[in-house]
């Protein structure tokens, strides 16, 4: 287990302790240290305190340095936030090569009511209402419960030196004001006032894990069922949906979407990114491209037996002889959409599905038919539109699913084709 190690009484004091309790506890403990490069000679001493530190115990360092001033000028964070930011993507890097399992920071009591009440003030939901949680992944916060007073008894019994970060007295910094103007009011309205808050988050982040897990279950695209949801498990399903597309919502485009929803207009839409619209598509939520940003191009083979295509929310099929009842059932329980039909046999080792272009056509029951003049007569929203695959072969379109196949193509006795789709 590594220790996140500043140099300063809190995670000295930690990685202290779980160095001395190692057997017992049977972990081998190292320690990352990370110069930020914010305080010039003072980071250099806080630096060469840790090496020191580690040394005199036989403890294995890791040093990583970064110049969060030049990053946070370039990205347009403060510098706490891009701190944090560049802070815990190195621990999440470090947990990735595989050497680490556990990355231990030493978050106590007080850390997590700062933590709350900056959320608070800068605007947050139940999740953010949790606090520090006391695992995330492959962190994790041993003294999340302690309070500061154990911890000074604790250095004081051991004799342990430690460093002091001059920054901490700044109240420019937000937390260094709720940390020195704040608490000390809040700690005066009552003695349990830490023991009262770790309560309140543990029982806030049961809370959202519960709502989190109905959210999935509930999970749709479909405006009516959204609007027939309640609003704390219709927020997350919102969520959900547009994460699956790379896209995180502050409050203000959350509710913006929650009353495009709620209005069900069809053709209203609203921008969410620089990259992604929601809007509503006769009784769906979709989501496309902003003007600018081509749709999703795809092309992939298919061969014989079941082909999975997550991305395209389909599964196709290809089968020499006729699936039984039970085994399309089973396709039916997942996907509402089952197409069948059947072309020769030939055709197969050439086989592929493709994105539509818009001059698709192909000759069909007689007729040259348009994909895109087919498509809208089937009164298919613009997603759907724009996942459904057209199937080629060697000599260009061979099939759009609920049209008919290429002229010459089809036969009675070749291979069957199954198209199962929207999820």
């Amino acid at each position: 287990m590594a220790v996140a190690f500043s140099g300063g009484a809190d995670s000295t004091a930690l990685l202290d302790l779980l160095f001395c309790e190692r057997e017992r506890y049977g972990i081998t403990v190292c320690a990352v240290h990370i110069n930020h490069g914010i305080r010039g000679v003072e980071a250099e001493r806080d630096e060469a305190f840790c090496r020191a530190f580690c040394d005199e115990r036989g403890i294995a360092l890791t040093v990583r340095r970064s110049d969060i001033p030049a990053l946070a000028a370039r990205s347009g964070e403060g510098i706490e936030e891009c701190a944090r930011r560049v802070r815990y993507e190195i621990f999440e890097g470090l947990l990735r090569q595989g050497d680490l399992t556990r990355i231990a920071t030493a978050h106590h009591a007080a850390d997590n009511l700062e933590t709350l009440l900056f959320r608070l003030v800068r605007g947050t939901g139940l999740r953010g209402a949790g606090g520090i949680p006391p695992v995330r992944g492959g962190l994790v916060r041993p003294a999340l419960y302690a309070h500061r007073e154990q911890i000074a008894e604790y250095i004081a019994e051991r004799g342990l030196s430690y460093v002091v970060d001059s920054t901490n007295a700044d109240t420019a910094y937000t937390r260094n004001r709720l940390r020195a103007r704040v608490l000390p009011e809040l700690e005066a309205v009552g003695d349990r006032l830490y023991d009262h808050v770790s309560s309140f988050c543990e029982r806030v982040r049961a809370d959202e894990e519960y709502l989190a897990v109905c959210a999935k279950k509930e999970k749709t695209d479909r405006i009516a069922d959204l609007q027939a949801l309640h609003r704390s498990i219709r927020i997350r399903v919102l969520e959900l949906l547009t994460s699956d597309h790379g896209v995180t919502l502050d409050g203000r485009r959350l509710e913006a979407l929650t009353r495009l929803v709620m209005q069900g207009r069809h053709g209203a839409r609203i921008t969410l990114s620089g990259t992604l619209t929601a809007c509503v598509d006769r009784d769906r939520l979709i989501f496309v491209p902003e003007p600018g940003q081509k749709p999703v191009d795809f092309s992939f083979p298919l061969r014989m037996g079941r082909n999975d295509f997550p991305s395209l929310a389909c599964t196709i099929v290809l089968s020499r002889e006729e699936l039984s009842q039970k085994q399309i059932n089973d396709y039916r329980n997942i996907y509402k959409k089952s197409i069948h039909t059947c072309v020769k046999s030939d055709t197969i080792s050439t086989m592929f599905i493709r994105a539509r272009r818009p001059a698709d056509a192909y000759r069909t029951q007689g007729m040259t038919r348009r994909v895109k003049k087919l498509l809208g007569q089937d009164k298919l929203t613009l997603a759907e539109r724009d996942n459904i695959p057209v199937f080629c072969d060697g000599e260009g379109i061979l099939w759009l699913p609920g049209h008919g196949v290429r002229d010459g193509a089809w036969t009675q006795d070749g291979t069957h084709i199954y198209y199962f789709a929207g999820v």
